[in-house]
């Protein structure tokens, strides 16, 4: 399965900074929290989703189980290196925000980093599924109908 990284990057932050302004929107203009433990997975999903979609739409045909496997693995990778840009950044330019952690032991950071990758891989999968299996089903329906 072919993944275009560009489009995958820029969709993943597309949404991320999507699902962060809605999110402060709702909490200023009608005092809405809508924040929750799946917000930091929906990008993930999404730009698997529309990887999925996209190569149904360029090769007519559904992805193996191991090719979206790989590629869920690829995104994930991706996925979780922008998220540790945009921590090291956000350390940098505000590393208050993190002196409460300062006193946790490194090994817990690796078992929750490791938890969070296992996770992001999980959403990737069901994402790239999604998008490639609704493609899929709407160009057979529409090959039906025009055999008709």
């Amino acid at each position: 399965m072919h993944i275009n990284v560009t489009r995958y990057l820029l969709i993943f932050v597309a949404t991320a900074i999507g699902i962060a302004v809605l999110t402060l929107a709702l909490e200023y203009f009608i005092q809405f929290e809508v924040s929750g433990g799946w917000m930091p997975l929906m990008p993930f999903f999404f730009a698997a989703m529309m990887e999925g979609q996209r190569h149904v739409e360029a090769y007519e045909d559904m992805p193996s189980g191991g090719d979206m496997w790989r590629a869920s693995l690829l995104m994930s990778l991706i996925g979780m290196l922008i998220n540790a840009v945009v921590g090291v950044a956000l350390y940098l330019v505000f590393p208050e925000m993190f002196a409460p952690l300062a006193g946790i032991p490194m090994s817990y950071y690796v078992i929750g980093l490791a938890g969070v990758f296992v996770v992001a891989l999980v959403t990737s999968r069901v994402g790239v599924r999604s998008g490639a299996r609704s493609t899929y089903k709407l160009q057979q329906k529409s090959a039906k109908a025009s055999r008709r």
